[in-house]
């Protein structure tokens, strides 16, 4: 069972991986005659308004420990599970996963694993993550080019970038993209339950007041947000 890191509604980039390793693996236990691999979850009650990797270590631990997370053990029973995330930074998921693993019902039996696509000590430098992920972000002209260019698997942490953005760099933003890119985008939003986070709550309204105006077939599906 793969299992990527926890997640509210709207999927990390460890849910993207977990799903591309997934199918790769699979393949290979097919050609050795083993069962295929099953995709897990561990679910959260609460997403964060800031972006995790901007975080310092006490604020991650602050929120982490304020969530409420859980799984279903009945899922896990008598399986290899393999946590897998992108990037482990200061290990505070990695130790919230393994609270979740140590509370298991004891007539639920497994093993498990934690693997990550990149390791790297942040404990001295918790921002780490987010300077790889926003090196060569230049604003939302570059979430565009990457969306034109190299297809765009929206997560929560571009979701947040280009919500957070100031009006008018988000507004022109809009402007660019495709009928189906911008009811994606707010579907997820509302999922996220952004549209009623004042920090999002203007830039949600306004996406979905664009969609209507723009797309008329969408007035009678898109409810108000407000």
């Amino acid at each position: 069972l793969i299992v990527p890191s926890s997640h509210y509604y709207v999927p990390t980039a460890s849910t993207y991986l977990v799903k591309y390793f997934t199918r790769k693996l699979n393949v290979k236990l097919a050609l050795n005659n083993c069962k295929p691999s099953d995709i897990g979850r561990i679910y959260r009650q609460y997403t964060y308004e800031n972006d995790y990797a901007t975080m310092s270590v006490e604020d991650r631990n602050t929120n982490i420990n304020n969530d409420i997370y859980y799984v279903d053990y009945n899922l896990w029973k008598d399986k290899f599970i393999i946590v897998l995330d992108d990037v482990r930074v200061t290990g505070a998921h990695e130790r919230r996963a393994l609270e979740l693993i140590q509370k298991a019902p004891i007539d639920i039996q497994f093993e498990y694993m934690f693997m990550y696509f990149v390791n790297v000590n942040g404990l001295s430098d918790p921002v780490i993550e987010d300077r790889m992920n926003t090196h060569s972000m230049k604003g939302l002209k570059s979430i565009d080019y990457i969306i034109k260019n190299h297809g765009c698997l929206l997560n929560t942490r571009i979701l947040k970038y280009i919500l957070k953005c100031n009006f008018e760099e988000f507004f022109e933003f809009i402007q660019y993209q495709s009928e189906e890119f911008l009811s994606e985008l707010l579907i997820l939003a509302c999922g996220n339950n952004y549209h009623n986070n004042s920090v999002y709550i203007t830039n949600c309204k306004t996406l979905q007041n664009y969609i209507s105006c723009t797309f008329p077939v969408h007035k009678n599906k898109i409810q108000s947000i407000a």
